[in-house]
C-alpha cells in the first residue's frame, strides 16, 4: 500500500508531517523518544480528521484553531523542521540520537539564565544535511524548550547559515541576523521572575559595527526551567533525525548558567553532580559527534563531528579478485510527477504522486521540491508493480506553485528529476477548492 505524506503550505513556508503510523512510540529503548505533539500539530491533525469526515467547519472555529502562524511571511528558502522537542533521546543519559554537548539538570523553576559563545562552523558536504548550535533552558528533562542559536546546513552541496530562536511547542523562528562561517556568536536565554518573560539574545561579535545583534522577549509562565544546555544538534523532522551536516568541530567558550540564584560555569560546585556530557549516536549506536571534557575553568568544551575524524584502520592483505559489482548509478531512472485535485477536503488540496522507473528498491527516498527547495521526503513502495509515493499538499494562501520531485538514487540506480507540475490557487483561500478540481490533468471536473 502506498504511503501518503502530508505537506501544508502556510505563508509560503512548508511544514512536513509524517504518515499517521509514524506517530507511534518507539518499541526499543535505544530508539529516540517522540515527545507529545505540539499544539499546532494536534490542531492540524484535528482539522485533517474533520475534513476526512466531511463535516462542516465555520470560519470562526477555523481561525480559533489555526491562530496566527508563528513564521514570518517570506519566500521559500529551506525545509521547515523541528529541532529538540520532537526527538530527544533520554534512554541513556550519556547519549542522544540528535544532541551532543552538555546539560545541567536542576529543580523545576530554578534555572534563570544560560549563555555561551562559539564560532560558526563551516558546513560541508555534497548532498543535503543539517546542523544547529544553540544554548537553551529546558528540553533535557522537560517537554518545553526555550533556546536560541544558529543553523549551519548544506543544501544540494551549498552551505546555508542563519540564526533562530524557539519557544517550543511553538515553531522555531528565523531572525534577522546575518551569519557567516567563522563568525563568533554569543548567545543567551534569560528568565525574569518579575515580568515572567524569557529573553533570547544573539550577537555577532565579528561584526566591526557591533550592531549585528538580536533580542526578543516572550512569555512562558508555565515552562519548567529545570535544565540548562549547550548543544550541537542534528535537527529533526516528524519522521526522524535529519542527516547531520559535517560541521567539523564547534568549541563553546564563556559558558555559564544561573541556577537557584547562583551564577557559575557548567560544572559549578553548586550543581556539579547534575552535569551530563552527551555524545550523539545513530539509532544503531554509531558515533555521530563526540563531546570533549570541560576545560580547566568549566566554561568551555569542543564537539567534534565523527565524519571530520577519519577512522584509523590497520593495513590488511587485499582480497582475491572478484567480479566487480554494477557501478553506482549505472542504471538510469525516470521520475514522473502527476497531480490530481482532491474533492473531499475543506481547503484546496492536491495529491502529487511520484513514480520511479525502472523498478527501484522499495524504501528508496524521493524529495518533493518547490522552487528548488525541499518541502519533504518520502519513501517509494511497490503499488501494482510500480514504485511510487504520494504527497498531499494543502494550500492556505493563493498563488502559483510549481512542484518537482527528485529520486535521490540508490545503489546502482541513478538519481533523476521529474517533470514540473504547476498549481494555480486563486484569490479566496477557502472558496476556490472547487475551481482547483479542474486545474490539473486527471481531475473529474471541467471535462478533464
Amino acid at each position: 500500500m502506498s504511503r501518503t505524506f502530508f505537506v501544508r503550505v502556510f505563508d509560503f513556508r512548508a511544514l512536513r508531517f509524517p504518515p499517521i503510523a509514524d506517530l507511534s512510540p518507539p518499541s526499543h529503548p535505544s530508539a529516540f523518544r517522540t515527545a507529545r505533539p505540539a499544539r499546532s500539530l494536534r490542531i492540524r491533525w484535528l482539522l485533517l480528521l474533520l475534513a476526512r469526515s466531511r463535516k462542516e467547519i465555520s470560519m470562526r472555529l477555523l481561525k480559533r484553531l489555526l491562530g496566527k502562524h508563528p513564521r514570518p511571511a517570506r519566500a521559500l528558502q529551506a525545509p521547515a523542521f523541528l529541532r529538540t522537542e520532537e526527538l530527544e533521546a533520554r534512554w541513556n543519559p550519556a547519549t542522544s540520537t540528535n544532541w551532543s554537548g552538555y546539560a545541567v539538570t536542576a529543580a523545576a523553576g530554578s534555572v534563570t539564565a544560560v549563555s555561551g559563545e562559539w564560532t560558526v562552523p563551516t558546513a560541508t558536504g555534497t548532498g543535503t544535511a543539517y546542523s544547529s548550535v544553540w544554548v537553551g533552558i529546558d528540553g533535557y528533562t522537560s517537554t518545553s524548550v526555550e533556546q536560541t542559536g544558529i543553523e549551519a546546513d548544506v543544501v544540494n552541496g551549498v552551505a546555508h547559515y542563519y540564526a533562530w530562536y524557539e519557544m517550543y511547542p511553538n515553531a522555531s523562528v528565523e531572525v534577522n541576523l546575518a551569519v557567516h562561517a567563522g563568525d563568533t556568536i554569543t548567545a543567551s536565554v534569560t528568565y525574569s521572575a518579575t515580568t515572567g518573560l524569557f529573553t533570547m539574545s544573539l550577537k555577532d561579535l565579528s561584526d566591526p559595527t557591533g550592531n549585528n545583534s538580536f533580542s526578543i522577549s516572550k512569555s512562558g509562565p508555565t515552562l519548567q526551567r529545570s535544565s540548562a544546555e549547550w548543544i550541537v544538534e542534528a535537527p529533526s523532522s516528524n519522521t526522524g533525525v535529519l542527516p547531520l551536516a559535517n560541521f567539523g568541530s564547534v568549541t563553546f567558550t564563556n559558558a555559564s548558567a544561573t541556577i537557584g540564584g547562583t551564577t557559575g560555569p557548567i560544572n559549578d560546585s553548586a550543581w556539579a553532580g547534575s552535569v551530563t556530557s552527551i555524545n550523539m549516536v545513530s539509532a544503531s549506536g554509531k558515533l555521530e559527534a563526540s563531546t570533549s571534557a570541560l576545560n580547566a575553568t568549566g566554561t568551555g568544551f569542543t564537539v567534534t563531528d565523527a565524519a571530520a575524524v577519519p577512522p584509523v584502520t590497520p593495513p590488511v592483505s587485499p582480497p582475491p579478485p572478484v567480479s566487480p559489482p554494477p557501478a553506482t548509478g549505472s542504471v538510469a531512472t525516470t521520475t514522473t510527477l502527476t497531480g490530481r485535485a482532491d474533492p473531499y477536503t475543506w481547503v484546496p488540496t492536491v495529491t502529487l504522486t511520484v513514480t520511479v522507473s525502472p523498478s527501484v528498491p522499495s524504501g528508496s527516498t524521493v524529495a518533493l521540491l518547490s522552487g528548488g527547495t525541499v518541502l519533504g521526503y518520502g519513501r517509494v513502495h511497490n503499488v501494482g508493480g510500480v514504485e511510487e509515493v504520494s504527497f498531499q499538499v494543502e494550500f492556505f494562501r493563493p498563488g502559483t506553485y510549481t512542484f518537482t520531485a527528485e529520486y535521490l538514487g540508490s545503489g546502482r540506480y541513478a538519481a533523476s528529476v521529474s517533470n514540473a507540475v504547476t498549481v494555480t490557487v486563486p484569490g479566496n483561500a477557502y472558496n476556490y477548492w472547487e475551481y482547483l478540481l479542474g486545474s490539473l490533468p486527471g481531475s473529474q471536473r471541467h471535462g478533464w
